[in-house]
């Protein structure tokens, strides 16, 4: 069984590709207690409740307001505050090797001079800041111009790559 709050979710759909060739890409990926999303660019991490390791994709489009969604086997039911059902959704499971995102999670801190980003993925994290923190507040931590920055936001890590100046 897994159980994502509605905030999480809405922010991991976010980062999640899509129409990329890499069809893996187009899902989440869930690793036990975390959820993962990412388009080769910029990749989400968050804590959720699981005790499987899969990548899922939503047979169609998640309600606009739930609590929290819960799947189990193929179905995710989505539920208020009162924990009554909102919504069902088919749940496909896709046989893939997601990337080894863990590698992109690492604690060296180095300082940097100038770095670039692209404008649309700081909007994307203005728009997880305003799902997940009271805030509305990112950390930067730099570790050099050519590597991923790690961002964090509320329960979230992200990683979030540089682009060339």
């Amino acid at each position: 069984m897994i159980k994502i709050s509605a905030e999480v979710l809405k922010s991991a759909m976010l980062y999640k590709a899509k129409n990329d060739v890499r069809y893996y890409l187009d899902r989440l990926y869930i690793d036990y207690n975390t959820i993962v999303a990412t388009n080769g660019h910029i990749c989400f991490r968050a804590p959720i409740e699981s005790d499987e390791q899969r990548i899922i994709k939503f047979q169609g489009k998640l309600p606009t307001k739930f609590k929290e969604c819960v799947i189990t086997g193929d179905i995710a039911e989505f539920t208020d505050d009162n924990l009554n059902v909102v919504a069902k959704l088919g749940v496909e499971t896709v046989d893939a090797h997601y990337p080894d995102y863990n590698r992109l999670y690492n604690d060296g801190v180095g300082e940097v001079s100038q770095i670039g980003f692209r404008g649309d993925y700081l909007q994307i994290l203005g728009k997880t800041a305003k799902l997940l923190c009271d805030y509305q507040c990112c950390k930067f931590t730099f570790k050099n111009a050519i590597d991923g920055v790690k961002v964090k936001i509320g329960v979230a890590d992200i990683v979030l790559m540089p682009v060339r100046i």
